[in-house]
């Protein structure tokens, strides 16, 4: 009786699967020319980059 309380409490609550939300999948040919995923500090710049060609980091917040 011990011996199966102490189980019970050693293997700790039980959990049940859920499913979580669907993840989307997209098809095509691959990543854009110019894309290096292996670079992430370059893949960085690139979802940083702006249509109009500025990037995050180029705006700095002047003190006041």
């Amino acid at each position: 009786m011990v011996e199966q309380a102490l189980r019970e409490l050693l293997s700790g609550p039980k959990r049940s699967v859920v499913a979580g939300p669907p993840i989307p999948v997209f098809h095509g040919q691959g990543v854009q020319p110019g894309v290096d995923l292996t670079d992430n500090a370059a893949l960085e710049d690139l979802m940083n980059t702006r249509p109009d060609g500025t990037n995050e980091t180029d705006i700095r917040i002047r003190p006041e």
